[in-house]
């Protein structure tokens, strides 16, 4: 309680707790009004938790059609988000000239925790 202030004179460097996978991509589609993505990697076990914030890329040429969303539920390598989707984000396969292409949204963990405490007495 009370009022708190940070001050450095000189250097001061802060480490954020960073998952050990920071993007996946869609491996199915997720339809405008959806709230549920489900990833290439495991991410529950990558460290994406609760509350983060997440950015699923435009599939297409539309670069306002990327979204921002916060994770309400994660089991594995499906998220569920806060809210639905506004936009469709593919997930397509295709085959030219014998080379299979794909294309889907990259969804990258946005948030990184740091914590600064403060001492809690008063004296």
């Amino acid at each position: 309680t009370g009022s708190k202030a940070l001050a450095v004179f000189g250097f001061m460097e802060m480490h954020a707790k960073v998952p050990t996978v920071t993007h996946s991509t869609l491996i199915s589609a997720a339809s405008a009004g959806s709230t549920k993505l489900t990833l290439e990697h495991d991410v529950e076990k990558a460290g994406w938790l609760v509350g983060d914030e997440i950015a699923i890329a435009t599939t297409s040429f539309l670069g306002s059609e990327t979204e921002k969303r916060k994770i309400t539920e994660v089991e594995g390598a499906i998220l569920t988000v806060d809210k639905p989707l506004k936009y469709h984000h593919d997930y397509m396969l295709y085959e030219q000239d014998k080379l299979i292409y794909k294309r889907t949204a990259e969804v990258a963990h946005l948030t990184r925790l740091i914590t600064i405490e403060g001492d809690t007495d008063e004296g």
